[in-house]
């Protein structure tokens, strides 16, 4: 339960069933999936989910529950809390639920985040946790007002960003000892003599899995068989192990020694392949059936050089191509297959001078790892600290409610700086999505910033050829004291001297940006413009009819004239340009984000 003394007192404590739809999913009979990418992506679960948006790899063609662009898709099923934001329509099985809140997708999408831990403690069931949908309704959050949660987010946004630049640095780091590792292995494709793995070995063979206690054998005088998880790559782990039953009969045959070589040859596809080398170990410790034993013919090779090898990217790929399984859950490398692996012998001096060389190069590697996986443990806490802040109130600094253009108390000092900068704010943030604006998408952006983000831009929007235009917007841009649009696109010459000037809504304008790149940024440049023409056409025309009836609006787009002598348009009115398709699936987005209700509402 929220402490109402620990958040600021004109927030309000709701229910999230109070503040989102909250629709639980239900799973379409199976003959109706398939891979083949007819119907709508269907997601089961979490499975599928990644950083922000989840990638489909089954289709449905007789969908239960449907979630439109924007709807946060929330893992109900082990594991519970995990959530992802639908970027296109999409059905959803029993695992997940659709919450959705359009007035400020990601602030819901954050609050669920940091609470995802909590959720999951909440969920029930002997065979699989899972959270039903009255929980979820009847779970607490604190409110604030809308432009505040919309400052929340862009905050929050800003402190993640810097910390994925400091996670992105580690990790590229990480990549470019990555590369020099692999760059030691490089002269070796130049050596003539190459031996097969049978023929560099004395013996290959494999365990023994009889049923054992499922604890660790502590005791180094009785007797254990290792797990898969004892092997790791380039590291012998001895205390991952289950004991044998004093009952059987030892098979000493399989006692692991130093100096063996071990691979795992069964199990999920990502743990086979896995080799080390046995460099010390305790004694009483039988080799598995899942992996395989190399003893290794030492006239030819090293071991350390033969981990290594088996180690190295190149030949990671060849084991790889080797596995054989209808499933990733459950994969073989065949014995016959592995011992027919090609590798370089060099001689025996240059073999352990390369040995050398890799012990240096993995001892700066297993530090550094340690240290990377410190600083990402770093990240991930700091990131649960910013969101525990961010909903008591104490991220930002409360702004009340936003005032709009009908307050007459609220004017900016200077109307020219203030549109300038909300103009910048516009460009700048869809720079950072690698989005770059000319005018006229640069006056549809402001458009939609005034008209359904309800962040005040001072212009007046006509119906323009290309879509709604301020004729006004144009002596601001060429005034170029703060702009260049040289080349067709615009720039910010100089943005310290832009921002310098207070602005409470320049961080709701990159915010809302944001929102609405993510939307855009999956096309291409040609039909990104075509999307977002079409886009703020329709925003414009419910502006204007205070109606969402598709007939209504198509009849309008006809009235909507283009004058073909000053575009390049072949299209006479809207109505040619944009098909009734398209139109009613706009449409559609729009109300399910709830932005039909603010153009019709018209409060600026």
């Amino acid at each position: 339960m929220i402490d109402i003394n620990n958040i600021p007192k004109h927030w309000e404590v709701k229910k999230l069933g109070e503040v989102c739809e909250v629709i639980m999913g239900q799973s379409p009979l199976s003959e109706t999936y398939n891979r083949n990418k007819l119907g709508l992506p269907f997601f089961q679960g979490k499975t599928e989910f990644t950083e922000l948006n989840p990638i489909p790899r089954v289709w449905c063609t007789k969908p239960k529950k449907i979630a439109e662009i924007g709807d946060i898709l929330l893992s109900v099923r082990a594991p519970v809390g995990a959530v992802n934001i639908a970027n296109q329509k999409c059905s959803i099985g029993r695992g997940l639920a659709i919450i959705r809140y359009p007035q400020c997708v990601n602030f819901i999408y954050y609050f669920l985040k940091s609470i995802e831990q909590e959720l999951d403690k909440k969920g029930t069931g002997t065979t699989f946790r899972a959270v039903s949908g009255d929980t979820i309704k009847n779970f607490e959050i604190s409110l604030p007002p809308l432009p505040e949660q919309q400052q929340i987010v862009a905050k929050i946004e800003e402190l993640f960003t810097e910390l994925e630049n400091g996670k992105q640095k580690l990790l590229l780091a990480k990549q470019q000892l990555e590369t020099y590792k692999q760059s030691l292995f490089q002269n070796l494709l130049a050596i003539e003599t190459n031996k097969t793995i049978e023929e560099i070995t004395e013996n290959i063979d494999q365990g023994w899995s009889p049923k054992c206690y499922n604890e660790s054998s502590k005791n180094i005088n009785e007797w254990a068989v290792i797990k898969t998880t004892a092997v790791q790559s380039g590291a012998f782990e001895d205390w991952q192990n289950k004991i044998l039953p004093t009952n059987l009969k030892v098979k000493e045959q399989y006692e692991i020694k130093v100096d063996d070589l071990l691979i795992t040859r069964a199990g999920p596809r990502i743990r086979v392949g896995i080799c080390c080398l046995v460099k010390k170990t305790r004694p009483k410790l039988l080799l598995c059936d899942k992996v395989y034993r190399l003893r290794i013919n030492k006239k030819f090779a090293k071991p350390e050089y033969i981990e290594a090898i088996l180690n190295s990217p190149k030949y990671s790929k060849e084991i790889e191509k080797m596995k054989s399984g209808i499933s990733d859950s459950g994969v073989n490398l065949t014995q016959a297959a592995f011992k027919k692996i090609k590798i370089p012998i060099p001689s025996l001096p240059i073999q352990e001078r390369l040995v050398n060389k890799l012990s240096g190069c993995y001892s700066v590697c297993k530090n550094f790892d340690e240290k990377l996986e410190v600083g990402l443990q770093n990240i991930e806490t700091l990131k649960q600290s910013i969101l525990q802040q961010a909903f008591v109130g104490k991220l930002i600094k409360p702004i009340g409610k936003l005032v709009n253009i009908s307050d007459e108390k609220y004017k900016p000092k200077n109307m020219y700086i203030y549109q300038c900068q909300i103009l910048g704010a516009i460009i700048r943030a869809s720079n950072n999505k690698n989005i770059q604006h000319g005018e006229m998408t640069l006056a549809k952006m402001a458009y939609l910033i005034d008209k359904v983000f309800q962040i005040p831009t001072y212009y007046d929007y006509k119906q323009w050829h290309l879509g709604p235009y301020a004729p006004a917007m144009k002596i601001v841009i060429n005034k170029a004291q703060f702009f260049d649009k040289s080349g067709g696109t615009l720039i910010i010459k100089d943005e310290q001297k832009l921002f310098k000037y207070d602005n409470p809504n320049i961080a709701l304008t990159e915010n809302a940006i944001n929102e609405l790149m993510d939307i855009f940024v999956q096309f291409d440049t040609d039909k990104r413009s075509h999307k977002i023409e079409l886009f703020s056409t329709i925003c414009k025309v419910v502006e204007d009819t205070k109606t969402t009836l598709l007939s209504n609006i198509r009849k309008a787009m006809q009235d909507w004239k283009i004058d073909t002598t000053k575009t390049k348009d072949k299209f006479k009115n809207k109505a040619e340009k944009f098909s009734e398709e398209e139109t009613e699936k706009t449409l559609a987005f729009l109300i399910s984000k709830g932005w039909d209700i603010k153009l019709m509402e018209n409060l600026q």
